[in-house]
Formats: structure tokens, sequence, C-alpha cells
């Protein structure tokens, strides 16, 4: 071998190594990242209060399962299941609907999760929920 190509030698092995690492580095960053799933609301409160993103399903006795994803200092809350029995007038009046709720970081509000609280929160599902309740009220509702 020419001593030109035994000098390219080492340098071609560190530019291997370094391209290596970022994509390692690159690649915990990412996974980092991601939004986990958690299995309890301890989790989910431990990543919320941190402006962590998790995502955290609750199903409620009534059959109903609400859905809580965080990002940033905000919560999203949907309802992604129903009860079997559920009204099919409500079903559909609730469905697609989500609603967002922010806070400051280190300090998540644990009514958040009591099932869709509304207290500061905004969105359709919101809206859907306080004209509901108004419904009810008034002897209207299904």
């Amino acid at each position: 071998m020419a001593r030109g190509q035994l000098a390219q030698r080492p340098r071609l092995a560190l530019i291997i190594l370094v391209v290596s690492l970022l994509v390692a580095i690159a690649g915990t960053v990412l996974w980092l990242s991601l939004p986990r799933t958690c299995a309890d609301r301890g989790c989910f409160f431990t990543a919320a209060n941190s402006c962590s993103g998790a995502t955290y399903s609750e199903l409620f006795g009534n059959g109903t399962v609400v859905t809580y994803e965080s990002s940033g200092c905000s919560i999203t809350k949907r309802i992604t299941g129903f009860a079997v029995d559920e009204h099919p007038a409500v079903r559909s009046y609730f469905e697609g609907k989500t609603m967002r709720c922010t806070y400051e970081k280190e300090a998540f509000p644990p009514s958040l999760l009591e099932g869709l609280s509304v207290t500061g929160c905004s969105g359709t599902l919101r809206d859907a929920m306080l004209d509901f309740e108004a419904l009810v009220l008034l002897g209207e509702a299904t």
C-alpha cells in the first residue's frame, strides 16, 4: 500500500466514529423526546408536571374512557370510548371533540385529571360539555 493510503485510514476511521456517535446521540434524543404511554395517573402527572410528552387513558365506572395527552405545558382531553349503553345521540354529540388545558411548569393542577373538568380549558369538547350541562339543567337532554 502506498504511504498516502495508510495515512488516510485513521482519518476515515475517525470520520466513521464521529458519524456513528452523532447518529447514536440523535437517536437517543429522538427516543427521549417521544411521548411516553403511562399506565397510571402518577406517571402521567409526573410527565405533565415537568411539561413532558405523555399519554394516559382512564376508564371510568360507567364505561367512558378519557384519554389525556400532554405536550409542553398543556394537555388535550378527548373521550375515546363510550359506555356500551350510552345513548347514540350523546355519543355523536361528544365524538371527535377535544379540549386543551394549559398550566405552568411544575404546577400541574391535579383537577385536570378529574374526568372532564373544564376549568382553564378551551375547545370543542369543553363547549359541548357546557352546552350539554345546560340542556340537562333545562330537562331537554336525552
